[in-house]
């Protein structure tokens, strides 16, 4: 009955068999380099490296170096927010008004972080509309970069 699109579907699972080993390498290879670009970051700065291998401590501890670590739990905490009100919402407009509300929120703290990411380094305002655009180039530009890490700069 459903030979047809099950031939499909194995043919397509085939073609992506093929490509998908070297798309895994590329991922792996990409994500180590982002990490290694992170731990160069951290060296910088006072904290320890292996804080950058911690899924939630990094956020903080890269929050806290370029900021608040405040604004860390805040976003987490408003991400969470926003997952609440998808779910109990029921596709009510006065949700999605909250849930569109809580990413623009989302959104001008990361702007800040961006920029606060590229004063931490001695960078201006064109490298923070590039950390917020591409952070990952961002990161790796900053960690392999000459840049200083300028500790506390937002507090004068």
């Amino acid at each position: 009955m459903f030979e047809k699109e099950w031939s499909l579907f194995l043919k397509i699972m085939s073609f992506i068999g093929k490509g998908g080993s070297l798309f895994l390498v590329f991922a792996v290879f990409l994500f180590l380099i982002i990490m290694l670009a992170r731990v160069h970051i951290v060296r910088k700065s006072a904290y320890p490296e292996w804080s950058v291998w911690i899924p939630f401590y990094s956020g903080h501890i890269f929050y806290k170096m370029m900021w608040k670590s405040s604004m860390f739990w805040i976003t987490i905490g408003l991400a969470v927010l926003i997952k609440f009100a998808n779910y109990f919402g029921d596709g009510v407009m006065l949700s999605s008004i909250v849930q569109i509300l809580l990413a623009v929120v989302i959104l001008v703290i990361y702007g800040a972080y961006s920029y606060n990411f590229s004063k931490a380094f001695g960078y201006g305002v064109a490298f923070a509309v590039f950390a917020f655009l591409l952070p990952f180039p961002a990161m790796m530009v900053a960690g392999f970069g000459k840049a200083k890490y300028i500790d506390q700069w937002y507090r004068g």
